[in-house]
C-alpha cells in the first residue's frame, strides 16, 4: 500500500510541475467559495469562479493577493510573494527624496501653483470652506519623459 501511495506521490509532484511549467497568468484571489473552489479576478478585471490546487496552503490566500493561474485552465497554482506584485513595487518609494522648492530654479509660477494645488488642501482646509469650494483631491501633471515633472 505504500508503495502505491509513494507512486502516487511521484505522479502529483510531476502533475504539479507540469501544470506550473505552462506559462501563468496573475490574478488577485477574491475569496474562498468551498474547499476546491475560489473566486478570483483577473488583470482584464474579469472575475472567475475556479479550481484551487489542493497542494497550496489556504491560510495563504488573503483577499486581494497575488495569485499564479494556469493559462489554459485558469485554476489557482501558485500563492505570488507579496514584494513580487509589479504594480505594488512601482507605488513603493525606495528613498525618501531630499530636494525642496529652493532648490528648483526658476519656475516660481508652476512653484506656486503646485503649493496651491497640493500643500494648501492639506495644511488649510479651512480656507477653502470658508470660500464655500472643495479643495482639489489631486494634481495630473503631463508632458514629455524627461521633464522633471
Amino acid at each position: 500500500d505504500q508503495v502505491r501511495l509513494r507512486r502516487e506521490e511521484i505522479r502529483s509532484k510531476e502533475e504539479l510541475k507540469r501544470i506550473q511549467a505552462i506559462p501563468l497568468l496573475l490574478g488577485h484571489f477574491v475569496e474562498m467559495v468551498d474547499d476546491i473552489h475560489a473566486l478570483i479576478s483577473t488583470s482584464s478585471g474579469s472575475s472567475l469562479f475556479v479550481r484551487v490546487l489542493s497542494t497550496l496552503d489556504r491560510e495563504l490566500l488573503k483577499p486581494s493577493s497575488s495569485i499564479a493561474l494556469n493559462r489554459h485552465s485558469n485554476s489557482v497554482v501558485d500563492i505570488m510573494p507579496p514584494d513580487s506584485d509589479a504594480t505594488i513595487q512601482m507605488m513603493q518609494i525606495t528613498e525618501k527624496p531630499d530636494v525642496s522648492f529652493a532648490d528648483i530654479g526658476g519656475l516660481d509660477i508652476q512653484k506656486q501653483e503646485l503649493k496651491e494645488a497640493v500643500e494648501l488642501p492639506l495644511t488649510c482646509p479651512e480656507r477653502y470652506q470658508q470660500i464655500g469650494i472643495d479643495p482639489p483631491r489631486g494634481v495630473l501633471m503631463y508632458g514629455p519623459p524627461g521633464t522633471g515633472k
